[in-house]
């Protein structure tokens, strides 16, 4: 037998569903998602984060403390039992928007938002890097139907990405908009530093050059990466392109929202 964690409420101020890790970092109003119940809650925290009523759930509600033999995985009813890691797929890359707090919302407020927002997905913020490992783990159909916000722009995971092989005629394309550009790259070590190199070429200058980034000994990729290894290579924002191992630029990123992420292929 093991408890549920209820891990994503509704936020007045937002007007819809939050994960728990977004709750914890902003001082906002939330509240339970069950009409029956309403209950404020708040983010606390045992091996996870989850949210708690102060003044309990109302006799009935889904989210009221009780033993389980499994967790519910559908929709905002989502929990995880407190021993399990909490994976929340992002909805947005980077930050929600900022919001400033509110009155308190009546009870009729709070039914009528509930009954919105029933079949919402969870917001939730998420590194460049979360976002990729989502969508790695995504059939095509999910990449469709999940939804991706990167700069204010409604997207999803399959048009949120952009392949190389899409963008080799103008780099411009490769540094701007707001898509995560991708694609296999090659790896070789070269007096003692490992060179990933892109496979396909893009037009800055005359010839058209592959993207070259060196990872260093005690980089945190290092260990992962084989001499002569294929990678996937994604880039957010503004990088340089070089046309030979002296002149390459060193892996690393420029936040946590853009810069370049390697990943072993499967």
């Amino acid at each position: 037998m093991t408890e549920e964690l209820m891990i994503s409420a509704i936020c007045w101020e937002l007007q819809g569903n939050v994960s728990v890790e977004f709750a914890h970092e902003n001082d906002l109003y939330f509240f339970c998602p069950d009409q029956r119940c309403l209950a404020e809650v708040i983010p606390a925290k045992k091996k996870n984060y989850f949210f708690r009523a102060p003044q309990s759930h109302a006799s009935g509600c889904r989210n009221e403390k009780k033993k389980t033999e499994s967790g519910s995985l559908s929709g905002v009813r989502k929990q995880f039992a407190a021993d399990e890691p909490v994976s929340v797929v992002p909805s947005h890359l980077g930050k929600l928007p900022k919001q400033d707090k509110k009155s308190r919302p009546s009870v009729e407020q709070m039914r009528t938002l509930a009954i919105q927002v029933r079949t919402s997905p969870i917001q939730h913020p998420g590194t460049l890097e979360e976002v990729i490992d989502a969508w790695h783990r995504m059939s095509i159909n999910k990449r469709h139907s999940t939804p991706l916000d990167i700069g204010g722009q409604a997207l999803n995971y399959f048009s949120a990405f952009a392949a190389f092989s899409t963008l080799t005629d103008d780099v411009d394309k490769l540094t701007t908009g707001p898509h995560i550009a991708f694609g296999d790259a090659k790896v070789n070590l070269f007096k003692g530093d490992y060179y990933v190199k892109s496979l396909c070429k893009f037009k800055d200058h005359t010839p058209a050059k592959p993207l070259i980034f060196r990872v260093r000994q005690g980089h945190s990729l290092f260990n992962e990466l084989k001499d002569g290894q294929t990678v996937s290579l994604f880039v957010r924002g503004p990088v340089s392109i070089r046309s030979a191992e002296r002149n390459s630029v060193d892996l690393q990123c420029r936040d946590a929202y853009s810069g370049i992420v390697v990943r072993p292929k499967n």
